[in-house]
């Protein structure tokens, strides 16, 4: 799973840790920020990704954060290029996934 440290903006509020990437197993990008402690638990004011396939492309997880008031920065290209890389590459050739799959397709049968 790939994951940067971004910069996340909403009005005159930042967090500085948010955090973007891709979940190869839910085959979506997500976006975490605003983390806030409750009940000894940590929660998040924005968390988007968190569904099979949710935002299969980087654009649509743009497209829902700006439709929220959010704007992020300080993602390099580099960092955008690895994970484009990584949701290219087809679910079997991941390390470790194949046995995850087998497992999942076993329990169906």
């Amino acid at each position: 799973m790939s994951t940067f440290t971004i910069t996340l903006v909403h009005g005159s509020s930042e967090d500085t840790e948010a955090v973007i990437g891709f979940d190869p197993p839910l085959q979506t990008y997500f976006l975490q920020g605003f983390p806030f402690e409750m009940n000894d638990c940590t929660y998040f004011k924005i968390w988007l990704g968190t569904e099979s396939r949710e935002y299969p492309a980087i654009e649509g997880l743009v497209r829902a954060l700006r439709a929220k008031g959010y704007e992020f920065h300080g993602l390099s290209e580099a960092q955008m290029e690895q994970m484009l890389e990584e949701a290219q590459r087809p679910l079997e050739s991941r390390p470790g996934l194949r046995f995850l799959m087998r497992e999942r397709s076993d329990e169906v049968h």
